[in-house]
């Protein structure tokens, strides 16, 4: 039901949507009008779907949790604020903590459960019990684990700690009588892993939560004592007399080879030591990063319990390894860090067998590696290829499919085949039978799979392993314009159409029968949808209900070519209130290829929610028209090739007598800020230009050390963003054609310049020098600095003033609109 606060809500937005604003308006005015809007976020489901939340927030920090029904649509079953932590319980349970209290809400019969003086909640996804803790004296605390209606399932005293909370299973510390225990527990059954006399600081669990290896705090020591618990096995080993651990060290345990051997990883974190005096910087230094965070010691060992041995694993310096499930090979892997040019260092793996500590080079490789079948076989990108390699035989063979960019392997959950999206349908690689099968053909569509597992992952970087069972695969098809539709299993069963909309896929029921998304477009405000098989698809909830004007919003797709040939797209929004016999001025926003978000609701942005000075829809509610065109890089190098981009995008808009060519503006911010550089000191279609944090001086930033990624930022030009075509070794008159600086003089147009004086990004001396450059010609240019900020600008009164700076700029030199003091001063 209801709440008379969410009544008042709903009365105040309604109240506020009969405002008409004034075209030019205040930084009160535009607060204001911002803040009527809403963002939905953070959707959960039951497992039968039928009951669903979102997050609901407003840009002046008022936050709440919607409640739905999903067979009753467009009604709001409940609004929760201030809420730390929600989650769906059972079949028909909500359990919610604001502040101390834990509500336990039965949404079928809207019966509610209130319990007090709740320190934490822990719970699982789609679990049918959860834990709450409550503090007791000395420092411990008890424990309850409740079902899903809320009855005590079990109680713990005296808890020490709380270690993990893994899948239905909690892992906690207790201490009685002077004894620790550590325990797992699920629902109400609590079993004892392990009791000892010192405190038991960490711990670490293997895959399936079978194995577990514990840290005790022997009194007086620096060094942990670890402990290896087998729960299946009943089996207790110390490994304090083979392994010393200090505090500053942790443990990871993962399983080799059916419970019988365990990689054991102790990663030992190293502190950074300032210098005295000074800092030596040596020329053949392979990883500057060093310089301010020390890499972190680590040393590997394999443990063979049953035989309590620990054998230490020994590769060359700065090696890592990992599990491949087998008694005898592991994974190393050596990262080349002195090819520092490459925005992805490359990484050489080797297969290691552990048994006779011999290593075989698999392949070096430039992007991630995927683990297939449990580690039987590694699937690494190359050259636009696929690379398979059985790990048993060291054979290597090819994956590709003619036509088609496979995108991130899946492996079936038996290790018998491998699942590929691609631009071409859904592929299947059978690892015995070597063929590929084609599960939907699609030559319109870009094809994923969203419902696979994430297995392992995530150390070594660029390591992981993805499963998916393929008869409850869900895989999406999604078109040119971003628009998103989703099927399952093998046979492709349509859970959704193709709406034209932006779609962001939820979840599906347990059933399978019921999909659950969220919905949007450049016209529409984000709503809550739901589909059962068979039926129409039902919106739940439509954020911004009074927004009704935004459907009138216009938006027009205009495709070109640039001196290169290459197919391009411009989306072009109309100003909102558009009369055809007016002509309006127009911004240009650039940055690179942009055509693919541009079916996204425009959602009003002042303050820290326009941390980067684009107000997309102040600017369309200002009476501008705001045009995107796409920007791809060529053989001329970036500035260039954003230059003909852009040129070539306005030029395929025509004559058109609607927009007032006279009074055109350029911006820009980062990557989009050095466009905007670029091009203002090459063109002369522009009124005025708008530059955020830009580079303009790519000599100085190809030589100059990033202080936010801690490296040259030479990778950014030869390898990254800037897709230079080649080094400025081998060309060094091709970065002083592509830099701003260097042609200032050609500036024809003021320009207003920003950038936060803490940015370690993008050097904020890069848009001071250029400030610089156009003060000593002369030019028309206003530079706005932001002590406190960096790259984007979050803070409240920082992004409200460069919001309104901006919209003032353009009204300024586009609109004739010269009641700008700060202006005026130029």
């Amino acid at each position: 039901m209801y709440k008379s606060s969410f009544f008042k809500l709903i009365l105040g937005l309604s109240l506020l949507a009969g405002l008409e604003l004034a075209a030019q308006r205040s930084a009160k005015e535009w607060r204001s009008f911002v803040n009527r809007f809403e963002t939905i976020s953070q959707p959960q489901m039951s497992a039968n779907a039928r009951w669903l939340s979102l997050h609901s927030s407003y840009a002046n920090g008022v936050d709440s949790v919607w409640v739905f029904d999903s067979h009753r649509a467009k009604e709001v079953i409940g609004v929760r604020t201030a809420v730390r932590h929600e989650r769906f319980v059972g079949k028909e349970h909500l359990v919610l903590q604001q502040g101390t209290q834990v509500e336990l809400w039965n949404l079928r019969t809207d019966a509610h459960r209130y319990l007090q003086g709740v320190a934490n909640l822990w719970t699982v996804e789609q679990g049918t019990h959860f834990w709450m803790g409550y503090n007791a004296s000395g420092g411990l605390q008890t424990l309850e684990s409740r079902s899903e209606v809320g009855d005590i399932k079990g109680t713990l005293h005296h808890v020490f700690r709380v270690l993990k909370v893994m899948e239905d299973t909690l892992y906690a510390v207790q201490y009685i009588q002077d004894t620790y225990r550590v325990v797992a527990w699920e629902a109400g059954n609590a079993k004892v892993l392990y009791t000892s006399p010192f405190p038991i600081v960490d711990m670490s669990v293997s895959e399936h939560g079978v194995q577990v290896l514990l840290y005790e705090q022997v009194p007086e020591q620096r060094a942990l004592q670890p402990v290896f618990v087998d729960t299946k096995r009943k089996l207790t080993k110390s490994l304090a007399d083979l392994l010393a651990v200090s505090k500053e060290a942790h443990l990871h345990l993962e399983e080799l080879e059916a419970g019988t051997s365990y990689l054991v990883r102790m990663r030992t974190k190293v502190a950074h030591e300032q210098a005295s005096v000074a800092q030596i910087w040596y020329g053949d230094e392979p990883n500057l990063e060093r310089q301010f965070y020390p890499e972190d010691s680590l040393a590997y060992y394999v443990w063979e319990p049953k035989a309590a041995i620990l054998k230490s694993i020994v590769g060359p310096a700065g090696s890592k390894f990992s599990g491949l499930h087998s008694d005898r090979w592991l994974l190393c892997s050596e990262t080349l860090w002195e090819q520092d040019t490459l925005g992805h260092r490359p990484v050489r793996l080797s297969r290691y067998d552990w048994v006779n500590q011999q290593r075989k080079l698999i392949d070096t490789v430039y992007q991630d590696t995927y683990l297939v079948g449990k580690g039987a076989y590694l699937l690494y990108p190359m050259k636009k290829q696929w690379r398979l390699y059985e790990v048993g035989t060291g054979k290597k063979e090819v994956l590709q499919v003619e036509g088609a960019r496979l995108q991130r392997p899946y492996a079936s959950a038996d290790g018998t085949a491998i699942w590929f999206g691609s631009d071409a349908g859904i592929w299947k690689y059978g690892l015995a039978s070597k063929q590929w099968e084609q599960l939907e053909h699609s030559e319109v569509f870009q094809t994923r799979i969203v419902s696979g597992n994430r297995m392992y992952g995530g150390y070594p970087q660029g390591i992981h392993r993805y499963e998916v069972a393929a008869d409850k695969m869900v895989w999406e098809l999604k078109d040119s314009l971003g628009n998103r539709s989703w099927r399952y299993g093998t046979y492709g069963r349509r859970l959704t159409n193709s709406s034209g909309k932006y779609r962001d896929f939820v979840g599906l029921s347990k059933d399978t029968k019921t999909v659950v998304y969220l919905e949007e477009d450049y016209n529409q405000a984000p709503k809550l949808c739901v589909q059962t098989s068979g039926k129409a698809p039902k919106m739940l909830y439509q954020s911004n209900p009074f927004d009704t004007g935004i459907q009138l919003l216009q938006q027009e797709r205009i495709h070109y070519t640039n001196s290169d040939g290459i197919p391009l797209q411009g989306v072009l929004y109309y100003p909102i209130g558009y009369e055809a016999n007016r002509k309006y001025p127009m911004v240009v926003h650039i940055y690179q290829v942009q055509h693919e978000q541009t079916n996204r609701y425009p959602m009003p942005a002042f303050g820290q929610r326009n941390n980067d000075a684009f107000p997309l829809r102040l600017l369309l509610e200002s009476g501008y028209f705001v045009y995107l065109p796409d920007i791809v890089y060529g053989d001329a190098g970036t500035g260039l090739s954003a230059l003909d981009c852009v040129h070539w995008g306005l030029d395929a808009l025509g004559k058109r007598l609607d927009i007032d060519w006279e009074h055109l503006g350029l911006l820009g911010h980062s990557h989009g800020g050095y466009e905007t550089n670029f091009i203002a000191t090459h063109s002369n279609r522009f009124a005025a230009y708008c530059s955020g944090a830009g580079n303009s001086d790519l000599v100085r930033s190809y030589f100059s050390f990033n202080d936010n990624f801690k490296r040259p930022f030479y990778y950014q030009f030869e390898d990254g963003q800037y897709e230079m075509p080649t080094s400025f070794v081998k060309d060094p008159q091709l970065y002083i054609d592509n830099s701003p600086v260097y042609h200032v003089a050609n500036v024809q147009a003021p320009i207003l310049l920003w950038t936060g004086q803490q940015d370690q990004n993008i050097y904020w001396e890069q848009t001071m020098e250029f400030y610089i450059a156009l003060r000593r010609y002369g030019k028309k240019v206003l530079m706005v600095l932001y002590p406190d900020e960096k790259h984007t600008i979050y803070q409240p009164k920082a992004s409200e003033d460069l919001t309104m700076r901006v919209l003032e700029w353009f009204g300024y030199y586009l609109k004739g609109d010269k009641s700008m003091d700060w202006i005026d001063k130029e």
